[in-house]
């Protein structure tokens, strides 16, 4: 399987390339901005990633406007979209209704993200099983 996209869209930079660097251990792909307008801009060239990572407090604009923008993609092209967030901006973030998938507060368990990424992207097979199969199995027992 190929490994899955990731826009980090955060202005602490040391941040973003620690989560950058974590991810990519996972076999994550990431692509690193430090702006709203930077991500826009990358989406706007192509760049389609399974998911969004941003923090709701850029330098040039909120997130929440970056989200805004992402939701208003055609569906096969939206991302999962996560959010960093300080304690403060809780109550504006969950009111929006174009907000995040998910909130993580500052600052964030690596892993406990990557969990949460990883979910996101379970693959669900359903197994069908011959009839014949089925019933020989359980008069077998």
């Amino acid at each position: 399987m190929a490994p899955r996209s990731i826009l980090i869209c955060e202005d602490e930079r040391e941040l973003a390339a620690e989560i950058a660097e974590f991810l990519e251990a996972e076999h994550w792909r990431p692509t690193l901005c430090a702006s709203v307008s930077q991500a826009h801009a990358l989406l706007v060239q192509g760049l389609a990633p399974d998911c969004l990572l941003t923090d709701l407090r850029l330098g040039d604009r909120s997130g929440l406007d970056l989200i805004g923008r992402v939701r208003q993609l055609p569906k096969p092209l939206r991302p999962q979209v996560l959010a960093l967030i300080t304690g403060e901006a809780t109550d504006v973030a969950l009111g929006e209704p174009f907000g995040p998938d998910v909130l993580f507060f500052k600052p964030v368990d690596p892993f406990e993200m990557l969990a949460d990424l990883e979910a996101r992207f379970v693959d669900c097979k359903i197994i069908r099983w011959p009839l014949s199969t089925v019933r020989r199995n359980a008069a077998s027992r």
